[in-house]
């Protein structure tokens, strides 16, 4: 029997993150309820570029939109993860602050200057300044109410992020998706949770299989085309709430050098697992070359795991590898021994940082 069957190792998700995860659909179905509620806003001129400022958990939904997105944003969205604001931001910018807390020192940092440059403004939070930018200054903005995230932690608001944004192009006119599109993701979603939820024992549930592959080792996530966002947000995921290290490669990039670099450390090649996202959505180039790369792999000493992506639409295969990746994750803590929500380095981080004037 596996560790993960074992009910009492439960009891360390003292926050219950796990609930989060069950609550990934209802993340997906809310957030796009509500901004179908939002009035659309009055363009001046014609908006020809988006930019998102978020950091962390904040910024993830970004990268998932651009990435599943690619090939139908109207126009190009950035995400920006600092104190600048870019010089290409003009009259024509969409500009979005997204921050759960409200609070993030370095989007609040930007908005003055980017409220400069720009009317066409938008904002995604749950609380802080920027809610009372939406409630108090009349900015256009999706307010999030968290009563699907019981776990509180901004990275597991991942469905909100991402279809709170989407929604929010959706009310600009800058993409166009359905409410049967929206209730395919949610239905995918579910399928993961139905599958994958702690109440299903590991010999019948595939992400507490993985996860048992995946500990104690670095991992290395790998993606293409429009699951390189998801693929970020499983990096994040992991490190976070697995407590453990973890990075993401883009293929076909990561042909071109990151293989020649499997020779040193020797100690440290050996510790890593490779976990690649294979979806028969990809071009056929680049599913020739998932079990290529794996060949190199094996032959240097690197673990390599494959998951197929059950074929659907682009946003549904997004929305499937996020519930899965989040499993993951909690179940990677869980195998720890280690409560998954608490981020005291983090927190420390911000502490220090706090007292610099």
């Amino acid at each position: 029997m596996s560790q993960l069957d074992n009910a009492s190792l439960l009891t360390i998700d003292k926050s219950n993150m796990l609930g989060s995860v069950a609550s990934l659909a209802d993340q997906v179905r809310d957030a796009w309820a509500a901004t179908q509620t939002l009035a659309r806003p009055v363009i001046q001129g014609k908006i020809d570029l988006v930019v998102v400022f978020g950091m962390g958990g904040s910024a993830l939904g970004t990268h998932v939109i651009q990435a599943a997105f690619r090939h139908v944003l109207k126009v190009p969205i950035e995400v920006i993860n600092d104190y600048a604001v870019p010089a290409s931001v003009n009259d024509r910018t969409l500009v979005i602050f997204s921050s759960y807390s409200g609070d993030t020192d370095e989007t609040l940092n930007v908005t003055r200057l980017a409220m400069q440059k720009t009317k066409h403004v938008a904002v995604i939070t749950a609380a802080g300044i920027l809610a009372d930018m939406v409630e108090k200054q009349g900015v256009l903005g999706y307010v999030i109410d968290p009563k699907f995230n019981p776990c509180k932690q901004p990275r597991m608001a991942i469905g909100y992020s991402v279809f709170g944004l989407l929604g929010l192009l959706e009310r600009f006119g800058l993409v166009d998706i359905s409410q049967t599109q929206i209730d395919a993701v949610r239905t995918r979603v579910e399928s993961v949770i139905a599958e994958c939820n702690p109440a299903i024992p590991a010999v019948k549930n595939p992400a507490k299989q993985l996860v048992e592959k995946l500990t104690g080792k670095f991992i290395w996530v790998f993606a293409s085309e429009h699951l390189l966002g998801t693929a970020h947000v499983l990096s994040n995921q992991l490190n976070e709430n697995g407590k453990c290290l973890s990075t993401y490669f883009a293929l076909p990039e990561a042909n071109h050098h990151l293989m020649e670099g499997l020779v040193f450390p020797a100690s440290l090649v050996k510790q890593v697992v490779a976990l690649s996202f294979v979806s028969k959505s990809y071009h056929p180039r680049n599913q020739a070359r998932y079990p290529v790369t794996g060949e190199v792999m094996r032959q240097s000493g690197v673990s390599w795991q494959e998951v197929h992506i059950p074929p659907a639409s682009l946003l549904e295969e997004c929305g499937w590898m996020l519930a899965f990746g989040e499993f993951l994750s909690v179940y990677s803590a869980l195998l720890y021994g280690i409560d998954p929500s608490p981020i005291p380095k983090v927190d420390y981080f911000k502490e220090q940082l706090a007292k610099v004037k």
